[in-house]
């Protein structure tokens, strides 16, 4: 009976060998698809989330969405995630998509991280 793991161990150079070949050859479409596999994540986690749109000030720009962690936190939350700025997505997937999290464009979760509150929501006082 043929055994997998034994002929995975006895041949381990040779697929290595074949793995990195392969990685070489075909690192565009490598690329492609793990592109792509990013945007559907943040796309599922932005509809979870409440929609593709900032839950603050309306922006609805796809390329200045985030998600936010809705208590604070996100900075060591991403860093225990290790490796990229997209881990936090396939982390919430894996997860499926707990509570605490919302969708903010980056001005309105930049002015939540500096002043603890977004500039839109902030009272402006004028001086007469």
């Amino acid at each position: 009976m043929f055994n997998r793991k034994e002929w995975e161990q006895a041949n381990r150079n040779k697929i290595r060998e074949y793995q990195r070949t392969y990685n070489e050859t075909h690192r565009e479409q490598r690329l492609t698809a793990r592109k792509r596999r990013v945007e559907q994540l943040k796309l599922q986690a932005f509809d979870k989330y409440g929609g593709r749109f900032c839950s603050c000030c309306g922006e609805d720009e796809m390329l200045f969405l985030t998600i936010d962690h809705v208590l604070g936190g996100g900075t060591k939350h991403r860093r225990s995630l290790g490796a990229n700025g997209n881990s936090l997505y396939y982390w919430l997937e894996k997860n499926d998509y707990p509570t605490g999290y919302r969708v903010l464009c980056r001005n309105c979760n930049w002015g939540v991280y500096i002043n603890g509150i977004c500039p839109h929501k902030k009272v402006v006082i004028k001086n007469v």
